[in-house]
């Protein structure tokens, strides 16, 4: 697996979201893993790391991923479109928890990344497990299609 530097997790995600809180974010095409370390109030909702954020952590890996299988996706020309995602929470993440999140590619078609993954802690501990699909589509398509609404 090869190390993604900050700047290029920022130069991938930053057309479509604020990356958020990854560390350590290794990749190849089957598998990205990144840190998150839970250490800002303004992330906490009563208390906890929100449910919201935690799969925006997930997609993010997700949008990660995609790049490893399409080389010559641009941000500038494509949009990203996230399919459903099941997700179970396991226990809550609290302020000061450092925790691992680890996505898998199952399978990759016709511009469809289907992906599992899980959020854990250093001991192996799961704090919650998903499973999505992600798409990508032209961005004139797009313009297209919302023009016609």
């Amino acid at each position: 697996m090869q190390v993604i530097t900050q700047s290029d997790v920022e130069a991938k995600l930053r057309p479509f979201a604020k990356e958020i809180f990854v560390s350590d974010v290794t990749a190849d095409p089957g598998t990205v893993a990144y840190s998150v370390e839970v250490n800002n109030p303004e992330w906490l909702l009563n208390d906890h790391f929100p449910g919201v954020s935690i799969i925006q952590c997930f997609f993010q890996g997700a949008m990660l991923m995609f790049y490893e299988h399409d080389r010559h996706f641009d941000p500038q020309m494509s949009l990203f479109f996230a399919g459903g995602i099941k997700i179970k929470f396991l226990k809550p993440i609290f302020e000061g928890y450092q925790v691992v999140f680890t996505l898998t590619c199952e399978r990759f078609v016709q511009n469809v990344l289907l992906f599992e993954g899980v959020c854990v802690n250093s001991n192996g501990e799961a704090y919650a497990k998903a499973s999505g699909s992600l798409s990508s589509k032209p961005r004139a398509e797009v313009m297209v299609q919302k023009s016609q609404t």
